[in-house]
């Protein structure tokens, strides 16, 4: 008999889904060492560039609507309106199958068109026809993805997390051990060209995906009673005002989520125009787009799974407080966000940035792109954790238009400035390769500073609490930064990889202990994360 699933409160849920998205983006920064290995810079950029495309048409036929079921689910069950609840899932469900469909045509027909929009000046390195089998590649998990993720917003309207979450490390998993052995056979034992690990590597994303669907799919049908489904008799809306409902979540996430591939995709089309006309050969060119689009964000990735395991859980939390007219609910979870991303974010921001260097070497070995890239790319994940939840705090409270207003204009700031700031940075004297990163983090503080207004005007909650917190962790995160900084002094990063790692994780412990330590003596740790709790765990481990 299947273990009956329990439903997890705000901020249960969101350690839940933190736990398991690290878990899953921790397989997939240790996936990347070895895969590094197989496929190379060249290999990398291929892989980005198709996964770029992918991300565009996820977003198109995942992004949205599966937010937004869980949002609306989360709506009619505080209500009590379960069979608008299973109406509208049923709605969500049909139109993804439409979506996907069209998405897989379209990647298939349409890849070496998109392939020559990036590579149209380019005469080295890959081809045209590569980077469309790779798009081809791909292009099989939106078949499935979405169908994925439609399920998953289900059971985060139920408020049932964790098989959720599970579900994440299970496609994780199956993913990597699929491209890995996939890819080494190949190319190391077959040795066929590197492009043909990338292919496979590319297609595990399906594999992985299939059977995490499968796996939830049993559990919510052994599970069908923990779903109440209402009564027979029991009046449901119409299909239009379901449908509207759902479209009015849906047209917002997936307009700020297609903007964002969109502009991921003109981003680095600029950023190779922009360094080759500064001097850049195509070569070099492509191994600082691969390190930027694939190698250098998964070092950073364990900052952004808070901020998505927080927005998974925030959205029907939110929803459930802002139908009752909860507003000081409404307020204690925003703030509540804000502050867990203050005491976790900004110490994993100064730690990856004082070891920037050391870290990228431990997991790609020397670069002289890495460093610099993986240091401005940790501040422009920093702010983006923070966007993430306002702007899903934003939606969830019915303000989707003023979302897309923001993101839309982040983004023509963010297009303007591109080109201009790579030729600025190479006439001052700086590396041209971060004018893009430095653009990028100029408007997503500009995005910030009005989710904040917006919030805060449209609410009227205040942000007190938030800042006490911000306060409060000056003093543990300085003394935490000088340590760190004396200790690398004391005891430089060596080349051994080995002997590298057991050194980071000794400057990260010493980071740790001395930040709880201050952060539990002026009570920041207890009063964001909850005494009670806290209390039983310090007094299991005798604290």
């Amino acid at each position: 008999m299947s273990k009956k699933m329990k439903k997890n409160e705000f901020a249960e849920s969101t350690f839940i889904s933190y736990i398991a998205i690290v878990a899953s983006k921790v397989l997939g920064i240790l996936y990347n060492i070895p895969f590094y290995s197989l496929i190379g810079d060249q290999g990398g950029f291929i892989y980005s560039l198709a996964y770029q495309i992918y991300a565009l048409f996820l977003d198109i036929s995942t992004s949205g609507i599966p937010t937004a079921i869980s949002i609306v689910v989360g709506h009619y069950n505080s209500l009590k309106q379960y069979l608008n609840k299973e109406k509208a899932y049923k709605i969500g469900t049909k139109v993804i199958l439409v979506v996907s469909v069209v998405s897989f045509v379209f990647m298939q027909a349409g890849a070496e068109l998109i392939a020559r929009f990036y590579l149209s000046s380019m005469k080295e390195g890959a081809s045209i026809h590569d980077v469309a089998m790779a798009i081809r590649s791909v292009s099989f998990c939106v078949l499935i993805v979405p169908f994925l993720s439609i399920r998953r917003g289900y059971l985060q309207g139920h408020h049932f997390f964790e098989l959720s979450s599970k579900s994440q490390v299970i496609e994780q998993f199956v993913r990597i051990i699929f491209a890995l052995v996939g890819a080494y056979i190949l190319i190391r034992v077959l040795h066929t060209r590197v492009q043909a690990g990338v292919y496979i590597a590319l297609f595990g994303a399906f594999v992985g995906a299939l059977l995490a669907f499968i796996y939830v799919d049993i559990n919510i049908r052994r599970n069908k009673d923990s779903f109440p489904k209402g009564e027979k008799d029991e009046k449901t809306d119409e299909t239009l005002k379901i449908v509207k409902k759902i479209g009015g979540y849906c047209a917002t996430i997936t307009l700020v989520s297609i903007a964002s591939s969109v502009y991921n995709i003109v981003d680095t089309k600029l950023m190779l125009e922009g360094l080759r006309n500064v001097g850049y050969s195509d070569l070099v060119n492509q191994e600082i787009s691969s390190l930027i689009s694939s190698w250098v964000p998964k070092m950073t990735e364990a900052m952004g799974a808070l901020a998505i395991a927080m927005t998974s859980s925030i959205a029907p939390h939110i929803s459930d407080s802002y139908a009752n007219r909860d507003i000081d609910g409404v307020s204690a979870k925003i703030n509540k966000g804000i502050s867990i991303l203050i005491l976790i974010c900004i110490p994993l921001t100064v730690g990856i940035y004082v070891f920037a260097e050391p870290y990228f070497r431990l997991f790609y070995g020397f670069n002289r792109y890495g460093a610099p890239l993986l240091r401005i790319n940790v501040l422009f994940n920093l702010v983006s954790c923070f966007t993430m939840v306002l702007s899903m705090a934003l939606q969830s409270l019915d303000r989707g238009k003023k979302v897309i207003s923001i993101v839309l204009l982040s983004i023509i700031l963010n297009s303007a400035m591109d080109l201009p700031l790579i030729y600025l940075f190479d006439r001052i004297g700086l590396p041209a390769y971060l004018g893009c990163g430095a653009s990028s983090i100029i408007a997503e503080v500009f995005k910030f500073i009005f989710l904040l207004r917006f919030i805060s005007h449209d609410v009227h909650i205040s942000y007190r609490n938030s800042l006490k917190v911000l306060i409060k962790t000056i003093l543990p995160l300085l003394a935490m930064t000088v340590t760190i900084v004396i200790l690398r002094m004391i005891w430089p990063p060596v080349d051994s990889r080995v002997l590298l790692l057991f050194q980071l994780m000794i400057y990260a412990l010493a980071g740790v202990i001395v930040y709880g330590l201050l952060g539990l003596k002026n009570g920041v740790i207890q009063e964001v994360l909850g005494s009670e709790k806290l209390d039983a765990l310090l007094r299991k481990l005798k604290f």
